[in-house]
């Protein structure tokens, strides 16, 4: 029997100040009912107080809950949200939707007589993406620091470092980069010494629009990786790091350092930011950034083992490493490969080599008796997690077929032994986990887990005598890219075929609600960098314009709807309330990504 929602009756806000406030409610329990706050700057709410509970006893509860964490002079949609079923639709009740407004934040002090002066001077060099912000220091013969604050509003949410030096009168100045398109930045001046501080009046300017959608999508891109390195990179987080790593959250908590998944993003978005033409970027040179990823990368690397292989955390003397991922070290050894396409250097080659020969053979599940047998496992087997999961899935299979595929072709002394393997892997997948009943590259069809109720796209995994069917969008993803890979290195047409089936079944059956509320981020981002691999491929420019159409809206409403006012990024489907190094490196790959030549897409990384 269907539960019977609890009444919520949203009341009024009180105590508003410029970053909390009181809101007022009632709740009416029929059963054992708590209830919560929504409350946010639109009415899709997106972020909550405590769950409370209200009792059993039919009678009302009046409660009053603070907010805090809020931003000054913003407007705040709220409602009450009782529940006696853990949140199901019926037996969930929701309050009217009210607002209020946040205080204005104080004017900045007056600087005291014999501090010094800051005289915030005008904007010059505006491009989309950055500006050179000027000013004047009255030091008054004191030594003086100064810096800028800048942000969307006069609340300001950024400012530059510190600099020294301003004794008497000096023009000051500082660039500002990484800023959004078309969006008008306020900005003021702000010195400090002995006596005091002083605040520039507050100035403002706007950034140049794009002048295309790849213009703009190159500018989100740097936007997005500059905030990426602000809040994320170790040694921004933490003055005197000198790791080349990174946090996995902001704000930062639990471990020091991110695990080896989150830090692939932030790898593949840089080496795809590098990539961005010389037109869209202005030129920006980002291939030292890329050798400092590489250099975070190292420390990962446990040499010592029996077979070398990518810790899932870094080893000593910055962690005490971890168990291994076959599939983590598939997206460290793709990145790899492709950065040698793009640059030619031979140590990107050796990586992408070496963790192949950490896969495969030994990833390999050689019993010939077991469920579906072969494929490559998850995770390591006999130590750690290895030695209860013996999951083995889509994306510990696919993309590492796409990386033997992809080291045939640029390792013409080792092209029959990468293909043999590329082909062992693909054929797994394609036979167990691609839901279709034949495939023309499957010689071994029909395939023995075919289920005509379900879609022609990729399962999950085999786990435990049994077929997982949940439909990631970075599993089809990656067999779109192995079947472009093997179609690259064979010549072979069915390839192709097969990419192109898969991928159409892909766009039918995924939303643009699926992208953000169910599919991660970083699933999300991999699937598109693979469909965009197939649009460099494939002669059918309906897939073509369908690719790029999905792909672009995701990022305009990423941007649009789920980036706060540092250009960090929190989607529907992200867990939590923090920002996560997954979802800023998964966008800064689709955002730099969609900022290539079309022609270039083939080598992504």
């Amino acid at each position: 029997m269907s539960p019977c929602p609890p009444g919520a009756q949203t009341g009024a806000a009180s105590a508003v100040t410029t970053i909390s406030a009181i809101v007022a409610g009632r709740v009416w329990p029929n059963a054992s009912t708590s209830y919560v706050f929504s409350y946010g700057t639109t009415t899709r709410y997106g972020s909550r107080s405590a769950s409370r509970h209200a009792g059993r006893q039919p009678k009302a509860l009046a409660t009053l809950v603070t907010l805090a964490g809020l931003r000054p002079s913003t407007t705040y949609h709220f409602r009450i949200v009782a529940t006696n079923c853990g949140g199901c639709s019926t037996g969930t009740g929701y309050g009217v939707d009210h607002t209020f407004t946040t205080a204005a934040p104080p004017p900045p002090p007056p600087p005291p007589p014999a501090a010094p002066l800051a005289s915030t001077g005008a904007a010059t060099a505006i491009t989309q993406i950055s500006a050179t912000v000027t000013g004047t220091v009255a030091a008054d013969g004191l030594a003086t620091t100064w810096h800028f604050e800048y942000g969307p509003t006069s609340a300001y949410v950024s400012q530059t470092p510190p600099q020294s030096g301003a004794v008497g009168t000096t023009g000051v100045s500082a660039s500002l980069m990484g800023l959004a398109d078309a969006q008008t930045y306020h900005y003021r001046l702000v010195a400090t010494n002995s006596l005091g501080t002083s605040y520039g009046a507050d100035e403002t300017f706007t950034t140049q629009s794009p002048t295309s959608t790849q213009q703009e999508d190159g500018d989100h891109a740097i936007a997005a990786y500059a905030a990426m390195q602000q809040y994320f990179y170790a040694p921004n987080v933490d003055p005197g790091d000198t790791s080349s790593l990174y946090v996995e959250d902001s704000p930062q908590s639990g471990n020091r350092y991110s695990y080896l998944w989150p830090f692939s993003r932030a790898l593949v978005g840089t080496i795809t930011l590098a990539g961005i033409p010389p037109s869209i970027d202005a030129g920006l040179e980002f291939q030292s950034d890329v050798n400092d990823r590489l250099t975070g990368l190292s420390h990962y690397w446990d040499e010592a083992a029996e077979p070398p292989g990518y810790d899932s955390y870094p080893t000593a003397p910055f962690g005490e490493g971890g168990d291994k991922y076959y599939d983590d070290a598939a997206w460290v050894g793709l990145a790899a490969a492709q950065d040698y396409r793009l640059t030619q250097n031979a140590s990107a080659l050796s990586d992408a080599e070496n963790v192949f020969s950490f896969v495969s053979p030994g990833g390999w599940d050689e019993n010939s008796g077991e469920f579906d047998p072969g494929g490559t496992f998850w995770v390591q087997q006999g130590a750690g997690l290895g030695l209860t999961n013996h999951d083995r899935t889509t994306t510990s299979n696919a993309p590492n077929a796409e990386l033997a595929f992809r080291l045939a072709q640029l390792d013409p002394s080792g092209k029959a032994a990468y293909e043999t393997s590329a082909m062992r892997l693909y054929g797994w997948v394609n036979h167990y986990l691609y839901n279709v009943e034949t495939s023309p590259t499957d010689p071994n069809a029909p395939n023995p887990n075919y289920d005509s109720s379900k879609p022609a796209l990729v399962f999950d995994k085999v786990s435990e005598g049994q077929v997982h069917r949940t439909f990631w969008t970075y599993n089809q993803g990656a067999m779109i890219a192995a079947n472009v890979a093997a179609h690259e290195a064979t010549s072979e047409g069915d390839y192709l075929v097969n990419a192109e089936a898969l991928a159409n079944a892909s766009l039918e059956h995924f939303t643009e609600a699926d992208y953000l509320e169910t599919q991660p981020a970083p699933f999300v981002a991999i699937y598109f960098r693979d469909l965009l691999i197939l649009y460099a491929a494939t002669s059918d420019t309906t897939l073509q314009a369908k690719i790029l159409k999905a792909a672009q809206t995701y990022a305009d409403d990423a941007w649009n709807n789920y980036r706060n006012g540092q250009n960090l990024f929190h989607l529907p489907s992200s867990p939590g309330s923090s920002y996560r190094l997954l979802d800023q490196g998964a966008l800064l790959e689709l955002y730099a990504a969609l900022a290539w030549e079309p022609g270039d897409y083939d080598m992504l990384p």
